[in-house]
């Protein structure tokens, strides 16, 4: 029993980092690509708040996610393990 505990509960490898890389690089490019419609937007001629404010947001959203992946992938390489 406590070899299935281990397998599904144990510490994985330092290999296993590279899963938290690839995420943020994938999140950093679809916070590009947000960006880039949200200029595109407010360079249109019908400019609406409450579109703008989504776009926005889900820029923010993405940002954060791709800088809480950056921070993972930092902390899985700088662990004792």
């Amino acid at each position: 029993m406590t070899n299935i505990n281990e397998f599904l509960f144990g510490p994985l490898s330092k290999d296993w980092c590279l899963y938290f890389y690839f995420l943020s690089i994938i999140w950093y490019v679809v916070f590009l690509v947000s960006v880039f419609y949200l200029i595109r937007y407010f360079f249109g001629k019908n400019v609406k708040s409450e579109i703008a404010v989504g776009m926005f947001a889900y820029s923010l959203t993405v940002f954060i996610l791709y800088f809480e992946k950056r921070i993972f992938h930092g902390m899985c390489i700088n662990s004792s393990g």
